[in-house]
């Protein structure tokens, strides 16, 4: 894989240019908690949170495999209502050889898949947290180049 600069050129690719079609959207782990001493009569801030995604590619099957890993940092909890440790995976197959795609179309095709994980994921914790003792929470807004960037660096093939 080339070496990829901190800023982003995205050209648009659509999922049926790259040969990308979604297989499967699974929660491995999905874990929220009420936390008894948030004050909902305060405000409470976005709290803090650690995101890390990564990449595998299986060249024989064609599949891309993307895992993305979300966790409040209880340190840093700003009277957050909810204590989040969630674990969302995408596999999708791909037409294409992917080992074979530039940076700009491995961006797409991370954009495309990284938008569907992260839709359902949000979709997710609100469900989840409208069932709970405290009002539904959102997730906060993700950085797309952030989430890219991450997947460039932590990407492997077998």
């Amino acid at each position: 894989m080339s070496k990829t600069s901190e800023k982003l050129h995205f050209a648009h690719h659509s999922s049926e240019e790259l040969g990308i079609e979604l297989k499967r959207l699974i929660y491995p782990r999905i874990s929220i908690e009420a936390y008894p001493d948030h004050d909902p009569s305060e405000d409470h801030g976005e709290g803090s949170y650690r995101a890390v995604a990564s990449a595998l590619y299986e060249k024989p099957e064609g599949l891309l495999h993307v895992n993305f890993f979300f966790s409040t940092d209880e340190e840093n909890r700003d009277n957050h209502p909810y204590k989040f440790n969630l674990h969302c995976y995408i596999c999708a197959s791909i037409t294409e050889d992917f080992s074979e795609f530039d940076d700009i179309k491995r961006q797409s095709a991370y954009i495309i898949l990284g938008t569907m994980l992260i839709g359902s994921m949000r979709e997710m914790v609100c469900t989840l947290t409208g069932r709970g003792p405290w009002d539904s929470v959102l997730m906060p807004s993700f950085n797309i180049d952030e989430f890219v960037l991450n997947l460039m660096q932590n990407y492997s093939e077998e």
